[in-house]
């Protein structure tokens, strides 16, 4: 399969979100993290403001606020209203929308601001209360040894002006790593490398994931190419697991990142000699009757058959053992149109690779 998130980073991100080094990264996510304080308040004691063509947002003490884009959207969907309906309105007519709506929210709870004190106050994110913050600095401070061990961003397209890789903002940030040094032997003339993707935002636009895989080559723009074994770790943020987050990421990466080139080896060895039925017909009722895998009958038949040709074509492994399958998922989930729909297929094509071992 191939992996698109990071090339979509790429693509996207403006240059003052991109960073050489993580270290770079770390400083500057660090001190923005320090100047940032956080507060309760109820947006039934708080006023929209009209002021130069923007939406303010004003405290019962008077200080006024500028909201981030993200932040702006957390306020609207709070009173019920659509965000990207409401950017189109004269500042005037938005804000008046608003307080209406501030003033009819039911069962109001209060919301944890976090405040941004740069070129005056900024808004950055309204939370509720039981969220659990976990800072971008942090992450970023747990991968920099990793660095020490041979990892690092994959080369790019962009010149050094615009690097790759590394990306934080005032909502987000996205880091890609890779470990192309100590190849996996899986019977390929180029092998098989390790990588992953830590994803994170500390105002709430997402949980925090790990995502790890192999992957025969990264390209230009940074699309991952031959991803297998796609592996997710997800963290929301609240209660006891964001609170262990650390502890849960530091086993996880020590995990991954020393795990050696001959231990993934092994693994690979024994789903290529593990099998799931003698016939075609067996495989296909082992599989079916895991409902756990959730992959229907008909998807597993077209597995099957491309994991026939690929078996002609590399002589990798025999479509009726497990590395034989997940090249066969691997290879359907490519061919369908829907993106809900592939991945549906590449976690399944995780679950058939975890029964070798």
């Amino acid at each position: 399969m191939e992996l698109f998130n990071a090339s979509r980073q790429w693509a996207t991100r403006p240059a003052d979100e991109r960073f050489d080094s993580l270290q770079n990264m770390y400083h500057v996510c660090k001190r923005y993290a320090e100047s940032a304080k956080s507060s309760t308040f109820y947006l039934s004691n708080s006023q929209a403001i009209a002021k130069d063509n923007d939406v303010l947002l004003q405290g019962k003490t008077g200080t006024q606020t500028r909201l981030t884009h993200h932040a702006f959207g957390q306020m609207a969907t709070s009173v019920g209203a659509p965000a990207n309906y409401l950017r189109l309105l004269p500042a005037e007519l938005a804000a008046e929308n608003l307080n209406y709506g501030f003033q009819h929210i039911d069962n109001e709870q209060p919301k944890k601001g976090l405040f941004h004190n740069g070129k005056g106050l900024i808004c950055r994110c309204m939370t509720s209360p039981i969220y659990q913050r976990i800072w971008n600095y942090e992450i970023v401070g747990r991968l920099i040894p990793l660095e020490e061990q041979g990892w690092h961003t994959p080369p790019s397209m962009t010149d050094k002006t615009m690097p790759s890789g590394l990306y934080a903002s005032d909502h987000d940030m996205f880091v890609f790593l890779v470990d192309d040094h100590h190849r996996i032997d899986d019977g390929t003339d180029e092998g098989l490398g390790r990588g992953f993707f830590a994803i994170n935002s500390e105002v709430g636009q997402s949980a925090f994931k790990l995502i790890t895989f192999l992957y025969r080559y990264v390209c230009g723009n940074h699309i991952v190419w031959g991803a297998q074994n796609v592996q997710k770790m997800k963290i929301i943020h609240k209660g006891q697991p964001a609170r262990n987050w650390n502890n849960t990421m530091r086993v996880e990466l020590t995990r991954y990142a020393n795990s050696s080139v001959s231990d993934e080896q092994a693994k690979i060895a024994a789903a290529k000699h593990m099998t799931l039925g003698a016939t075609k017909d067996e495989v296909l009722d082992a599989l079916f009757s895991k409902r756990a895998l959730g992959i229907a009958r008909k998807d597993l038949d077209a597995a099957y058959s491309l994991a026939e040709v690929d078996y002609e074509l590399t002589k990798g492994a025999p479509p009726n053992t497990v590395w034989g399958m997940v090249q066969g998922v691997t290879r359907h989930s490519q061919s369908l149109p829907y993106a809900d729909e592939r991945a549906k297929l590449d976690v399944a094509g995780g679950k058939i690779l975890e029964m070798a071992f």
